[in-house]
Parts: structure tokens; sequence; C-alpha cells
């Protein structure tokens, strides 16, 4: 008994140590964890999973981006001359592709362009009447002149004849009569009956000259010219005054001889007067000849011509006529053309339908040439571009369609859109390969502005009636796709997980993949965040 007594003793020490001051919280705080400790260990696991099933669902692939709206056009316009602005559509204006939208002062063109115009016609009535030939009083016009020039020339060469006759006397009368006296006959040559003293030149001058008088006079007194006509007869005309321009020298080199010491010969004074009244004959009987033969010329020559136009206007135009008139008019064309186009520089046309969005000068306003002065945006359908990431640029094509809403108006207005281009170049941004992608409006909207933002969903495909999964649910290991499904024993859902391996198929956006293999509609699989959450 006392060994009891004394254990009990022994042991009731240290529990009232325990449970003495200080030492008594920190027994219960210790305690405390304790029993919470074997309560969370040993109290029934809650299954904390999270099930979806696998489920028959159409499916859709949408790529979403936002971009900007722009006009289809927008250009900035300026003149290519510089000058005076004489008029300029106020901004806001409608205007037609072709419409005159500013101009400058074209005052001076307009001067030439009058002028070139007139010549432009006077060419054209020149082919116009070449073309259509000769009128028929302009034919008895030119056939009256034919036969007047005819009259005046065969008058005119009778004349010459009659003349040439005419001088066939007055030559052989200063030649055989009056100067003879002072000559000798030694056959066929003439010899000067007295000598001049200390002058050895003149008298073979004075016989040669005198040979030549009495070869003119042989000439014409054969004759042969009363049955000459045309060229033939100008150039015997030619050779007589020829020859009495030599009888002319000759009485001038004989007087130059009389005027010396001379011997062989008496009354010298009346050589010398008889010299000087042939000389007289000469010089009158050469201006005669000359001017019948210049008549004659004349009158043969207008005779000629009066014919030629005559056959000409009733001739058809050559061709080569024609072509030389069509030249001309082409030239005078050319010439408007030029004009036209120079004007042109001073005028600004719209190269589009649109609004005017600006002008930057007013009437009265210097414009230079290459500065802007007027900006123009079309008025056709609106465009959106918008920068497209690569992870998503291979799904787009040209030709897809796009719903598109405008932060100006909410998420309720849609809008749709086809994709109208994509650039092959890239542009990094942030690090990341983009595309520019060009939208175009499917239908004119008014309330649609250039500048507005735009959210872009572009539907790239779809899969009607897919068995599909959360795409959050999908393992991939090694190549291969799983699923972690509940595992069921004697019929009843454990906290274990089954692996499933899947072949996948089509991929839409909304978070859901197609299962071609593995799985059977109603299948209930784990997410795998509600896994590692368990976990």
């Amino acid at each position: 008994m006392s060994k009891i007594k004394h254990a009990i003793d022994k042991t009731k020490k240290p529990v009232v140590w325990l449970f003495s001051g200080k030492n008594k919280w920190f027994v219960i705080i210790g305690l405390t964890i304790v029993l919470i400790a074997a309560y969370v260990i040993l109290r029934p696991k809650t299954d904390t999973r999270e099930f979806v099933k696998a489920e028959v669902r159409d499916l859709y692939q949408v790529v979403s981006t936002t971009g900007k709206v722009k006009a289809s056009n927008n250009v900035e316009l300026a003149f290519e001359g510089s000058g005076k602005v004489t008029r300029i559509v106020a901004a806001g204006t409608k205007v037609s592709a072709g419409d005159t939208i500013a101009s400058l002062n074209t005052s001076d063109y307009e001067a030439q362009l009058k002028i070139a115009e007139s010549n432009l016609a006077a060419r054209q009535a020149e082919y116009d009447s070449l073309v259509a030939g000769a009128k028929a009083e302009d034919i008895s016009i030119s056939e009256a002149q034919v036969e007047s020039s005819r009259i005046t020339y065969v008058s005119a060469e009778k004349d010459l004849i009659n003349n040439l006759g005419n001088s066939y006397s007055t030559i052989d009368n200063i030649v055989d009569t009056k100067l003879a006296g002072l000559f000798t006959k030694y056959g066929t040559e003439n010899k000067l009956n007295f000598s001049v003293i200390n002058d050895f030149t003149s008298q073979p001058k004075i016989e040669t000259l005198k040979n030549n008088a009495d070869a003119i006079d042989a000439l014409l007194s054969s004759g042969s010219y009363n049955t000459m006509s045309g060229d033939e007869l100008v150039s015997f005309a030619d050779s007589i005054i020829s020859g009495t321009e030599k009888i002319r020298d000759l009485c001038d080199n004989l007087n130059t001889a009389l005027s010396g010491q001379v011997v062989g010969i008496s009354s010298v004074d009346y050589w010398k007067a008889t010299v000087a009244a042939s000389r007289a004959s000469a010089v009158t009987l050469t201006d005669q000849l000359r001017a019948s033969k210049d008549k004659y010329v004349s009158s043969r020559n207008s005779y000629n011509l009066y014919q030629k136009q005559l056959a000409l206007k009733k001739s058809p135009a050559t061709e080569y006529e024609k072509s030389a008139k069509l030249a001309a008019i082409a030239s005078a064309q050319g010439q408007i053309d030029q004009i036209y186009t120079s004007m042109e520089k001073n005028r600004i046309r719209a190269p589009f339908s649109g609004t005017v969005a600006r002008t930057d000068v007013s009437v009265g306003e210097m414009a230079t040439g290459g500065k802007s002065v007027v900006s123009l945006i079309s008025s056709g359908n609106y465009l959106i571009e918008a920068d497209i990431v690569e992870s998503d640029i291979a799904k787009i094509k040209v030709g897809d369609i796009a719903t598109v809403d405008l932060d100006a108006y909410g998420s309720d207005v849609k809008f749709q859109a086809k994709v109208t281009m994509i650039n092959p170049g890239e542009v990094i941004k942030d690090n990341v390969a983009t595309y520019k992608t060009t939208f175009e409006f499917v239908n004119k909207d008014d309330r649609i502005k250039s500048g507005m933002t735009a959210n872009i969903d572009i539907a790239t495909g779809e899969k009607m009636g897919a068995l599909s999964v959360p795409q959050r649910s999908i393992i991939t290991r090694e190549g291969k796709k799983y699923v972690m499904v509940a595992k069921y024993v004697d019929g009843k859902k454990t906290l274990a997980n089954e692996e499933k391996e899947i072949q996948t198929g089509f991929k839409g956006s909304e978070g859901y993949t197609e299962v071609v293999s593995g799985l059977e509609p109603g299948d209930e699989i784990v997410t795998l965040s509600s896994i590692k959450s368990a976990k």
C-alpha cells in the first residue's frame, strides 16, 4: 500500500506542475492542436473534384481582334502648276469622280485655245476642200484664165519674132553699111583699113568684134527664127541680144580708136558720128529685143501655170496631198491638246466619288504646285485595318466573313465585313509578328465613320454535332492526349481518377475540343484545375 501511494505521489507532482502557473496554457494549446490534427486526419474525405460531361455540341472557330475604320480611299490633292485660286469647293461637299474640286486662273490658256481652234478649223476646211474638189465655177474661171494667158502668149511670140525680123535690117545696116567703110575684107575676115599709132591691141579686138557682128547678121538673114517657139525661140533671142551687145562694144572700141592718133583714114569726125549713131541703134535694139523676150517668157510661164492649175482642179486629190493636209490637221489638234494639258495642271479633279474633308486655300490665294490643298475621302464602303498575330493569321483567308461591332454604338449593333487583303509582310509589335489585314464592310451604312474603333470576330471554321470536352480537361504528354475520368468500384464513384487516352479533332474558340475516339457521350471528365485543387 505504501508503494502504491508512493507511486501516486510521485506521478502527482509532474501533473500538478504541468497544470500549475503558466504551464497549463502551453498544455491546453498543445492538446488543442493535437485534437484538430486528429480530426483532420481521421475525418472522412470530401470529393472536391469538378466533373464535366462529354457532350455533343456545335463547335465554332473564331479569331477576334480590333482595328480602326478608315475610308477605302483617302487622298491629299495638289495642283501641278502654281497660280491664283479662282474656284474651290467647300469642305463637306460631295463630289463625283471627274468633278472639278479646285482651279487656278487659266485666262492665258483660254486665249491660246481660241487661236489654236481657229487654226484647226482652217486646216480642216483645206482638207475638206481638197477632198471635195474644185467647184464648177472655179473650173470655169480657171479655164478663162488659161485662154486669156494663151492669147497673150501667142501675141508675145509673134511680137518677138517680128522684132527679131526687124533687128535684121537694123544690124545689117550697121554692119554692112555704116561701119563697112572702116574695114577691108580678106576672104571671110575683116581687117581695119587704118592703124592706131602706139596701140597694138585695139586693132585685133575691133576686128574680132566686127567678125562677130557679121555672124549675127548672117544668122538673122537665114530667117530660121520664124518657125521657132518655146525654149528654142528664147535661146535664139538671147544669142541675138548678146550679138547686139557686142555691136555696142564694137562701136565703143571704134570710138576709142578714132579718138587717138590714126593713119590711113580721113574724115575722122565723120566716122566718129557714124560710129556713135550705130552704137545708139545697137543699144535701142538690145533694149527692144530684151523687153520683147522677157514679155514672151513671162506670158509663156503664166500660160503654163494656169494650165497646171486647171489640170489640178480637174484631177482628184492624191493620197500624198491628203496625207499632207491630214498632217496639218493633226498638228493643229496637237496644239489644242497641249493647251488642254497645260490647263489641266491648273485644275484638281476628283479621282473618285467622295466627300471633300478639308481645304487649305481660299479663292484669291496663291497656290504652289505640288503642295496639298484638298483632302478627299471616298464615299464607297469603309474599310477596317487590323493587325492579326501569327498564331491566328493561318486561320484566315481572303473572303472570310467577319462580324463587327463599333465602340461608338455598343456590342448590340452588328455589322458585316469581309476580308479583302492580307499583307504578306509581317510587322513586329511587342515582340510578336503581326500581319496587317484589311476588311471591307459588306453594306453601306451612314453610321460608319472614319476613325471608329471596330471589334472584329472572324468565323474561320465550324463542326456541327461534335462530341467534345473542355480544352482545360485535356492532358498532353509525349504527343498523346489524355483525360481523367472518375473511377467506379461496385458501381460507386471513388475518389480515385482513371486516365484515358483520346483522339482529338476540331478545336473550337469557346474552349471546347472535339473528341474523335476514346469517350462516349455522357462520360464524366475531371477538370485539371479541380484535380490540382484536390491534391
